[in-house]
């Protein structure tokens, strides 16, 4: 704690995988957190997890840390807003990072991503067609794509959905990526037609298992 008093440096706990700690655990993190009183986070806690985290949370020892988490099927960005509003009010200057870090410059690690993928492949020489990723906050998706546009590498990059209808998304990805773009002037920017999704895998809820899921895992391991 002598980084917070004396330096006035903030620590962070990020805990990745969450959703697959044990109960006792949950109320540790809660106890490790608390060194003067509770309206006093000396040692704030990021839980990062699949859905069921949230199912984890509601278990009665896991109450403590479950009363900091928004209701289920809250809009994220506006609960994070109204937490950014509350902090500046405090004399904080918070920064929003959204879901998935999905924003001009979140988006930038998949822009180095493609160009990093197209220097193996060339010294590798091998030649590839296409190129699919996963699409759901679109930062992976539409910094591919602007990566792959800004060195001209000429291999389409498709989205398989995984939460929302094709036209909702590709236009979520496109804007996403313009506005990459013009974060680090691509010339020539992109065309709306270089962004294509598919949304016939979607399944009822992110993250849980679906039967043909499992018989693809099961085919993939076979």
């Amino acid at each position: 704690m002598d980084l917070v008093r004396e330096k006035h440096q903030q620590s962070v706990i990020v805990v990745d995988e969450a959703s697959l700690l044990q109960l006792e655990v949950f109320v540790e993190l809660h106890t490790i957190t608390q060194f003067d009183f509770d309206s006093k986070p000396w040692l704030p806690i990021i839980l990062i997890g699949q859905n069921h985290l949230v199912d984890r949370l509601k278990f009665r020892k896991s109450a403590p840390l479950a009363s900091r988490v928004v209701d289920g099927g809250s809009d994220m960005l506006s609960e994070m807003e109204k937490t950014a509003a509350d902090l500046k009010s405090k004399g904080k200057k918070p920064y929003i990072i959204p879901g998935g870090a999905s924003n001009p410059i979140g988006a930038l690690g998949y822009v180095n991503c493609a160009v990093e993928t197209m220097n193996q492949l060339n010294v590798m020489r091998l030649s590839v067609e296409h190129i699919v990723v996963p699409s759901g906050s679109a930062g992976t998706h539409a910094g591919m794509v602007v990566g792959m546009a800004g060195i001209n590498g000429g291999i389409p990059i498709s989205g398989i959905d995984v939460a929302r209808p094709k036209d909702i998304q590709e236009e979520l990805v496109y804007k996403l990526a313009a506005k990459t773009v013009e974060n680090i002037n691509v010339k020539g920017g992109i065309d709306r037609k270089d962004v294509i999704c598919f949304d016939e895998y979607v399944g009822p809820v992110y993250s849980l298992t679906t039967d043909s899921m499992t018989e693809t895992v099961k085919l993939f391991a076979s």
